[in-house]
């Protein structure tokens, strides 16, 4: 099969490096049993064969990878009609033309594991964006689509939102032998619920002001505990020894910070079970990170918007299928270092710091009084 006639749409370079492919004796073979001729580009990998070519830039899909950059990706679409080989790292986002009508597109590791299967119908003139590689089993949004910053002077409010929402959480999914479990999953009312009622305690309860009249406007979980645990009657504190940090830089540290505060939040129940409430502070954003293992609950509740591959996403609790995977999700899509830098250059922006929250029955001497000289991040 020859080598379509692109001269009018690529490089030279690109062209060139296409027929000292098709030189290759694996090459060719592959164009003799009539399979469709690949290029590789410098830049993100695009596809030029006969079926295709003649269309470049006018329809297909795009798509996004949110796992691991470090993986190597195989795209095939219609059974192999293309076929395509992918690396994140160079890029995130992979360009697939083709033509009008209903395809379906596989992506796969190179050990086989399929990342997804997607049924899609191009029309003229549209790419559609595809997310792949997902870390997250379920999203469950604000059904309103709201974040904290739908709400005036919301844009300071995580610490004290995670804080209210971790009270809400433990009243929804219940405590174990004490407090009898009702549920398993966080619904979409309960994310409604965990916003709103937030955002009203620290408007119209006392939370914005009391922190204003200390001066703060950023805060991190351990001061709004200290100045504003009155809200919630002093059912929520931080656990004694609670406090856990970490460098974004190591690949392994999240997860092994985020493994030794569980294993801290645990020994607060005794012989009860129930949901372990952790607030992580990545300068400046605070998240809730919610783990009920006997239920199989790992998620992490974001009052935030965040884009995550194409999709922009209102307040959300992220549900993940594990420990490790949450913690993936965490340090690949929220907390992601920017390229080109050296780690002296970000200062505190590598860091991260886990408060681990003390609920209600859980109190006890475990808990403790808050020393305002402590060292922790601020927002």
């Amino acid at each position: 099969m020859p080598t379509p006639d692109l001269k009018h749409l690529l490089p030279r370079s690109t062209l060139n490096k296409g027929r000292e492919m098709q030189q290759q004796p694996e090459v060719a073979k592959e164009l003799d049993a009539g399979k469709p001729f690949l290029l590789f580009c410098t830049l993100p990998l695009s596809y030029c064969g006969t079926s295709v070519g003649k269309h470049i830039g006018s329809a297909g899909l795009v798509l996004h990878w949110c796992g691991d950059l470090r993986v190597q990706l195989c795209v095939t679409v219609d059974d192999e009609a293309v076929e395509l080989r992918w690396r994140p790292q160079q890029s995130m986002e992979l360009r697939v033309p083709l033509e009008e009508g209903k395809h379906t597109c596989s992506v796969t590791r190179e050990n086989g594991d399929c990342e997804g299967k997607f049924d899609v119908e191009i029309e003229s003139g549209i790419f559609h964006d595809i997310d792949a590689g997902l870390l997250y089993k379920r999203a469950v949004r604000d059904p309103e689509n709201r974040s904290q910053f739908s709400f005036p002077d919301g844009r300071s409010a995580c610490s004290f939102i995670c804080c209210d929402s971790a009270m809400l959480f433990w009243d929804k999914l219940g405590a174990g032998a004490d407090h009898e479990i009702s549920r398993v999953d966080i619904l979409p009312e309960d994310v409604a619920h965990a916003l709103t009622g937030a955002m009203k305690k620290f408007q119209e309860e006392g939370g914005l002001d009391t922190l204003n009249a200390a001066g703060l406007q950023h805060t991190n979980v351990l001061e709004v505990l200290e100045l504003c645990g009155w809200i919630w009657d002093g059912a929520l504190l931080p656990a004694a020894d609670g406090s856990f940090w970490g460098t974004l830089t190591d690949e392994d540290c999240l997860m092994q910070t985020l493994q030794q505060a569980v294993q801290h939040a645990e020994t607060l129940h005794g012989i009860r079970k129930g949901p372990q409430f952790i607030c992580i502070i990545r300068p400046p954003e605070t998240l809730l990170v919610v783990v009920f293992a006997e239920v199989g609950l790992f998620g992490v509740f974001d009052s935030h918007t965040r884009r995550i591959g194409s999709t922009d996403f209102p307040a959300t609790f992220y549900q993940c299928a594990s420990l490790s995977e949450l913690a993936d999700m965490l340090r690949i899509n929220f907390f992601p270092l920017p390229e080109g830098l050296e780690p002296e250059e970000l200062g505190s922006y590598v860091l991260f710091e886990l408060t681990v929250l003390s609920l209600r029955d859980q109190k006890s001497d475990e808990s403790v009084e808050l020393d305002p000289d402590s060292v922790n991040l601020r927002e």
